[in-house]
C-alpha cells in the first residue's frame, strides 16, 4: 500500500527521487539508518514508518521534510 501510494505521488511530483532498499538483505545497515519497522520512508534525515501508510500521510510527511507543494 505504501509503495503504491509513494509511486503515485512520484508521478505527481517528478522531483521525488525514490530509492528502494531491501532491508532483509542488509538488516544491520537498515538499523543504522534508523529503520525500526517496515514500511518506512526516510527523507532528509526524518523517518516515517507504520503498518498502514496511506497516500495522504506520506504526502504530509514529504511536505514537512522538504517537498515543495
Amino acid at each position: 500500500m505504501a509503495k503504491k501510494a509513494l509511486y503515485e505521488l512520484a508521478e505527481e511530483h517528478p522531483e521525488l527521487n525514490i530509492t528502494e532498499q531491501e532491508i532483509t538483505a542488509a538488516p544491520v545497515a537498515a538499523w543504522r539508518e534508523g529503520i525500526r519497522m517496515i514500511p518506512a520512508l526516510k527523507c532528509n534525515g526524518h523517518i516515517l514508518s507504520g503498518i498502514l501508510l496511506n497516500k495522504q500521510a506520506i504526502l504530509n510527511f514529504l511536505l514537512k521534510t522538504g517537498l515543495k507543494a
